[in-house]
C-alpha cells in the first residue's frame, strides 16, 4: 500500500489501525465515512484490516483499531473491493503467512475449517484483481500454493499455478489428474 495513492479518508483509516490508541477510552476520534472509499481503496486496506483483526484475535479486546478493521471488512462485503496487483500480492502473502502460523484449524463463521476460508479469500482477491499480470503476483501465488498444501479448491489451485508459470501449471494439473483418476 502506498500512502500517496490513498485518499485522506483512507489514510486516516490506516492511522487508526496502526497508530497509538487514544489516551482516553471514550475518545474514538472524528467519525469516518467509509462510503467515501472507492473499491480500489477498499482493496488497498483489505490486508491491513484482516491483519489487524487477526492480531487482536490472539489478544481479544475491542479497540478503535479493531472497530475500524471490522468496519472496513463489512464495507467490503457489501461493496466488493477491487485489487491492484500489489494489493492482491500483499493479501496472498498475508494468507500464506496465516497458513504458516495456524496451529489448529478453528472453523470460520460458516463452519468451514480456516484453511478452506483462506482459499476462498484468495479466490475473491484474484477474481477481483485488476492487474493479474503484475510482476510479484506469480511469486505470491507460489508461496500461497506451497503454504496451503492440499488444495481445498482444485480448479482455483490450477488458476494460481498458471500465474506462477507453465511448469507449475503442468505439475498441478498432473497432480489433480492423478488424484482424481479412478482406482482399479
Amino acid at each position: 500500500m502506498s500512502k500517496p495513492d490513498l485518499s485522506p479518508t483512507a489514510a486516516k483509516l490506516v492511522q487508526r489501525m496502526t497508530g497509538p490508541a487514544p489516551s482516553h477510552p471514550l475518545f474514538v476520534g472524528e467519525p469516518l465515512e467509509l462510503s467515501e472509499l472507492d473499491a480500489l481503496e477498499l482493496g488497498e486496506l483489505w490486508t491491513l484490516a484482516h491483519a489487524t483483526l487477526s492480531a487482536k484475535r490472539r489478544a481479544p479486546s475491542e479497540t478503535p483499531a479493531t472497530k475500524v478493521a471490522r468496519a472496513i471488512i463489512n464495507e467490503g462485503r457489501d461493496r466488493h473491493p477491487r485489487f491492484r496487483g500489489a494489493a492482491c500480492r500483499q493479501f496472498l502473502d498475508y494468507l500464506s503467512a496465516e497458513f504458516d502460523t495456524a496451529r489448529s484449524e478453528p472453523e470460520d463463521t460458516f463452519g468451514y475449517p480456516e484453511s478452506v476460508s483462506r482459499w476462498r479469500k484468495a479466490h475473491v482477491a484474484i477474481s477481483r484483481c485488476d492487474e493479474l499480470s503484475f510482476d510479484g503476483l506469480g511469486a505470491a501465488a507460489r508461496r500461497f500454493l506451497a503454504a496451503a498444501g492440499e488444495p481445498a479448491m482444485p480448479h482455483f489451485a490450477l488458476a494460481l499455478a498458471r500465474l506462477v508459470g507453465a511448469r507449475v501449471e503442468a505439475d498441478t494439473l498432473d497432480g489433480l489428474i492423478t488424484e482424481n483418476a479412478p482406482r482399479r
